[in-house]
């Protein structure tokens, strides 16, 4: 079985399996392990063999992949004559498709390349730095009114009294 392997890596360059470049961009100069499952799950490369002339297999792990590979694999896609792809892609554990088309390529991998969904985030969760000062103050207010004290200022000091035994200050304002 004649097949031709190819790797793109996180910047959209190509890279052939073994080669200097794809051993400096592995940082590994002699790696014993299979180099090209480790720089596809975990730095962001991207596989891509042609198996005789007949079938493209792309392999990737979505969450590690760049905009650049994805773009310089789909431009391969766009430019090839075969009309079968298979894609492996690594999400806890390896899955795979096919299809016999290369759009339906290209747009599946667009959609397992594409962020996940991260939704808004709420005002009421959200942590700002406030002074220990002010905090204390609004709390002591917020006390009094709930206990039927108003607190007026006067010259940089809060006196609290009773609405009640003073009915003429009693519309004060803060």
């Amino acid at each position: 079985m004649q097949r031709l392997t190819m790797l793109v890596n996180a910047n959209g360059q190509w890279v052939f399996p073994g080669s200097d470049e794809f051993l400096e961009a592995l940082g590994d100069p002699d790696p014993d392990y299979d180099a090209e499952a480790f720089a596809v799950k975990n730095q962001g490369f991207i596989k891509f063999s042609i198996i005789e002339r007949t079938m493209i297999e792309i392999e990737l792990h979505p969450q590690n992949t760049t905009l650049p590979a994805l773009l310089a694999i789909q431009h391969q896609l766009q430019s090839s004559n075969v009309e079968l792809f298979r894609i492996r892609y690594f999400d806890s554990s390896w899955h795979s498709e096919i299809t016999s088309s290369a759009e339906r390529a290209m747009a599946r991998l667009r959609q397992l390349a594409s962020p996940a969904f991260v939704p808004p985030i709420r005002r009421r969760f959200i942590v700002e730095p406030r002074d220990y000062g002010r905090l204390l103050l609004d709390e002591i207010r917020s006390a009094a009114v709930e206990n039927g004290i108003r607190t007026v200022r006067y010259e940089h000091n809060f006196i609290c009294y009773r609405a009640s035994i003073f009915a003429t200050t009693a519309d004060c304002r803060r």
